[in-house]
């Protein structure tokens, strides 16, 4: 429990100085507090509004899709590169840059999990938009905001937000992966 507490609060703050956001924007956009910006535009009523519509949603969907499978991809990756960092047998060099490379991974997995998630928030804010000015039912909610709609207890670990515990569990191995590489580096001049 407690190291579930120091991941999520590691990946809250990685997150924010990645994004350099204040707030990640469950209701909304990333940085706005959960407020939809004025300046999105909407297609005019009409007979295309609602394949622009369907067009987004589908979009939206495609982002959700792809932010999840980057990060288990890269863990497997990060896992296979710190395995490679804690073999004895194999040389040196190569396992000071298996660490490193586990460093990368996780700086470049941070960089694509985070902007695939503001690019879902925006079609999200966008959709969210759409509905209430076509007065339809607003289905592209939060999931927290679409719980309370309907009355359902969130239990205490499901209230972390997926895309920062994801970065916290590659950020685990990429700091595992940056400590082996720094100690095999200082244990090597040590025994020099």
């Amino acid at each position: 429990m407690a190291a579930w507490i120091a991941a999520s609060m590691l990946g809250a703050l990685i997150c924010r100085m990645v994004s350099g956001c204040k707030d990640s924007g469950v209701a909304g956009v990333a940085g706005t507090g959960g407020k939809l910006p004025q300046r999105i535009r909407l297609a005019r009523p009409g007979k295309n509004a609602v394949l622009q519509y369907q067009i987004v949603a589908a979009r939206r969907q495609s982002f959700d899709d792809k932010m999840w499978q980057v990060p288990a991809i890269s863990l497997a990756a990060q896992a296979v590169l710190l395995g490679i960092v804690a073999n004895t047998s194999s040389g040196h060099l190569g396992r000071v840059i298996a660490g490193f490379l586990a460093v990368g991974a996780a700086l470049a997995t941070t960089n694509l999990l985070l902007r695939q998630r503001r690019n879902q928030e925006a079609d999200k804010a966008w959709l969210c938009r759409f509905e209430q000015r076509a007065g339809w039912l607003a289905v592209h909610k939060g999931s927290n905001e679409r719980a309370e709609d309907v009355h359902v207890c969130t239990p205490f670990l499901a209230k972390a937000r997926p895309h920062r515990v994801w970065i916290a569990s590659t950020w685990v191995f990429g700091l595992l992966g940056l400590s082996a590489s720094v100690y095999l580096m200082v244990s090597a001049g040590a025994l020099q």
